[in-house]
């Protein structure tokens, strides 16, 4: 009987030992709730009176250039342009892009940066090929010395090439007219005006100091600097600086204007095809 009172107690005690311990676990997940809630409480408080990092200099230019980068897009083929301001336009677009897509950038801007690389290789490929197929529709010498000056930007200064582009457009355009039964005095009057171009900008070397012009460390086409000139200062002291870089390449470039001799082959060649 003895035995059976001392196992009573033993039964008795332990479980109230579990009981003590089981109150003393359920106070510290109280505490520690406790504890936990005041924390979420206070990371709250904190962050909602912490003012945001702000950008450092690199970064504030790494997003002028972002935003400049998708103004300039847009504005190619823009109808207050010309050719000049699209090639303009789109080198500078480029000189943007190449250098956004060596800085850090956020993974949301790194991605837009880089779905542009394929829309800026089809821009100037559409663009390059608009230049050339447009110039033989035009005989006023101001129209024809913007049309080769953007195609000059955009290809480099080969004064050679940029008269073979010229007398290769007209071609078409005049074997258009014969297919489309023209006159004769309308052939010749398209022949004349040619000749009078290529005089005007190859032979008297206008082309030579229109190129020189836009090579200039402070030109801009209208469309451009209107643009820096809608934007806050320190944005339009960036744009103006990358703009620089654009006509740099046309003063960088060493090619010569081609001597009269040459001109006057080439000239002498093209006419022969059409009598």
């Amino acid at each position: 009987m003895e035995g059976k009172k001392e196992e009573l107690r033993e039964m008795v005690g332990r479980r109230y030992r579990d009981v003590l311990e089981a109150s003393s676990e359920v106070r510290n997940i109280r505490k520690l709730a406790e504890t936990l809630a005041e924390a979420v409480s206070n990371a709250r408080t904190t962050q909602s009176v912490v003012e945001p990092r702000p950008l450092t200099r690199e970064q504030q230019a790494s997003v002028q250039r972002f935003i400049a980068l998708h103004k300039l897009v847009a504005v190619i083929g823009d109808s207050d342009g010309d050719a000049l301001s699209d090639a303009f336009a789109l080198t500078l677009a480029e000189l943007l892009h190449k250098e956004l897509a060596t800085e850090p950038l956020s993974p949301s801007m790194h991605s837009v940066v880089t779905g542009l690389t394929g829309r800026l290789i089809r821009t100037r490929r559409q663009l390059l090929a608009d230049l050339e197929e447009e110039i033989g529709e035009l005989s006023e010498t101001d129209w024809v010395a913007n049309q080769l000056t953007a195609l000059a930007l955009l290809q480099g200064t080969d004064y050679e090439k940029l008269l073979d582009i010229y007398l290769e457009g007209r071609k078409k355009f005049i074997q258009n007219l014969t297919s489309e039964s023209s006159s004769l005095l309308t052939v010749v009057n398209e022949l004349k005006k040619s000749l009078v171009v290529i005089e005007q900008l190859f032979s008297q070397g206008e082309l030579f100091r229109i190129i020189q012009a836009a090579a200039s460390p402070t030109y801009r086409p209208a469309l451009i600097d209107s643009l820096i000139g809608d934007e806050a200062f320190s944005f339009g002291r960036m744009l103006t600086a990358e703009a620089e870089k654009v006509t740099r390449q046309l003063r960088e470039s060493k090619t010569s204007p081609l001597l009269p001799q040459k001109i006057n082959s080439k000239c002498a060649e093209w006419i022969s095809r059409y009598v």
